[in-house]
């Protein structure tokens, strides 16, 4: 059901989240998962589809009503989803052979900027952020790693 929604709920034209909407929703569709026996998956698909907030004006991600959603949640699940949602949002990642983990490593900054802006006011937002920044920086130890590996061989 989850996979069928192409934008959030409570999103307006203008792009911006009803928070209002965002919250009723996401504590409805929380209360029905459970109500069939389906917390745990629908927790996750939940955190998914939250992964897909927008960004605010000035650049920083996610948006301030995904933030008050999420830390109003504060689901071990929906967390989890919404790290595999912002994981699968990147994408195919093609590099050269020997280029080594620099993508990861500017992931992980971007996420620790954002880890920082959401501190004081999302702690629990804010962890989840620092989570996926120190996921990009095992990604980028392996990545280097292989590039050191291809290296050796090529020798």
């Amino acid at each position: 059901m989850f996979r069928l929604l192409r934008r959030l709920p409570g999103t307006n034209i203008d792009a911006t989240i009803d928070i209002q909407v965002l919250s009723s929703w996401t504590n409805q569709a929380r209360r029905l998962c459970e109500q069939y026996g389906r917390a745990t998956v629908g927790d996750s698909y939940i955190g998914q589809l939250l992964a897909r907030a927008p960004s605010e004006e000035d650049g920083s991600w996610p948006c301030r009503s995904m933030c008050e959603v999420l830390e109003s949640v504060a689901s071990e699940e929906v967390a989890r989803g919404f790290k595999i949602g912002v994981y699968n949002a990147r994408g195919v990642v093609t590099r050269k052979l020997n280029e080594g983990g620099n993508q990861e490593r500017e992931l992980s900054a971007k996420y620790r900027v954002w880890t920082q802006r959401l501190a004081f006011d999302y702690p629990y937002v804010a962890n989840i952020m620092e989570s996926i920044a120190e996921h990009y920086d095992e990604e980028a130890e392996r990545e280097d790693f292989r590039a050191r590996v291809v290296t050796r061989l090529e020798h």
